[in-house]
């Protein structure tokens, strides 16, 4: 992948974490302005109901006024989303079934009801607006199409209790539809981006996490070394003049080896905490959390003398070799210790180990070495 397309990469990654943040921000403010709207519509009806005589219908309309009121005053106090859906339709739901069984207003305050399953939709996850939306499917239908219909018949008449639970399944099915498939859309595009950014972390050539990846894992190994107290190494290993092999045998050839001793790597560490990555160039690094500085030797040694023994098929059917060299450090890592310090000291190892003849391991404490 080109310098370029991981910038871009990374960038579309961190364009979509701003973009998660923005929408939480955006879904607050959404339950905020309806809360606010129907707070308004409510004191409005039951200003209306008081002019009416409608005494019943003006406490209930002033009571979820309130409700509807401590809502917003919420959504501007603190960021769980989740209870301010689940407040807000609790007091929707309330509403859409006193007006049902009340009737309202000449029987009118029930078509409030219609624009419940859109709401829920809008508020809510799929499976939980879809949940709601069958509860009040259910509640008509039993309400208008069973005998309990006989409560509310001084309200509604023969043919609109017959007719409105299939006008609510229209609404119903519609804001379904719509939200399954912003849904699914939202999914593909996670899905979409979250392939970015793994691609971001992986090189492509050894299909080994990249330097960047790798500096992520060591930020999150030292952090926990420091805590617990335990023993963290690093190990930086460098092909034995690859340049050399590159131009003898080509550069397709040459990533060929690169491949090679990126699987010899990943069959050698066997623990899921150890972490191979591909530094750059003809350059890797490993990671080894909970490893004393003599474990850390032991399985680079272990790991120089695979490499070593590894054939790398050409396409002309000859087998070609590459060796390795490694710089080790191993500490146990304190407050007052540094990651850029301890990355350094391994790279003067390795530099000790190829000045010392390649094809060894070195240790930056007491640069020893083995061929």
């Amino acid at each position: 992948m080109s310098i370029k397309g991981s910038v871009k990469n990374i960038t579309d990654t961190i364009k979509y974490k701003d973009e998660t943040v923005d929408q939480q921000r955006q879904d607050r403010n959404t339950i905020r302005g309806l809360s606010l709207a129907l707070a308004v519509i409510t004191s409005v009806m039951s200003w209306m109901n008081y002019n009416q005589q409608q005494h019943q219908m003006m406490v209930a309309t002033l009571i979820l006024t309130a409700l509807l009121v401590c809502i917003f005053v919420l959504s501007l106090l603190v960021k769980v989303r989740k209870l301010l859906e689940l407040m807000l339709c609790v007091a929707l739901s309330a509403l859409c079934v006193y007006f049902a069984l009340t009737g309202g207003n000449e029987g009118f305050a029930i078509l409030w009801a219609l624009l419940f399953p859109p709401a829920a939709m809008l508020l809510m996850e799929l499976i939980y607006g879809t949940s709601i939306g069958l509860f009040f499917e259910v509640f008509f239908i039993v309400l208008f199409w069973t005998p309990l219909r006989e409560v509310v018949s001084e309200y509604y008449s023969q043919t609109f209790m017959m007719r409105f639970p299939m006008l609510y399944t229209a609404f119903f099915f519609l804001s379904f539809l719509a939200k399954y498939l912003l849904t699914k859309k939202e999914i593909a595009e996670h899905n979409y981006i979250r392939t970015i950014e793994n691609l971001s972390m992986i090189d492509q050539l050894t299909r080994l996490p990249n330097r960047r990846s790798f500096e992520e894992r060591l930020n999150q190994e030292w952090n926990r070394a420091v805590r617990n107290q335990e023993p963290l190494s690093i190990l930086f290993v460098d092909v034995d003049k690859f340049k050399v092999y590159n131009d003898t045998f080509g550069h397709l050839q040459g990533d060929r080896a690169l491949q090679a001793v990126a699987e010899v790597f990943s069959k050698a560490l066997k623990r899921s905490m150890d972490f191979v990555a591909r530094w750059g160039g003809e350059e890797f690094a490993i990671l080894l959390p909970n490893t004393k500085g003599d474990q850390a030797f032991s399985i680079a040694d272990k790991v120089r003398e695979q490499m070593a023994v590894t054939d790398i098929p050409r396409e002309d059917g000859e087998i070609t070799n590459v060796t390795i060299s490694m710089g080790i450090n191993s500490i146990t890592p304190s407050l007052d210790c540094s990651v850029d310090d301890f990355i350094r000291c391994a790279d003067d190892a390795l530099y000790t180990a190829k000045h010392e003849g390649r094809n060894r391991v070195c240790r930056y404490t007491e640069q020893q070495s083995v061929s």
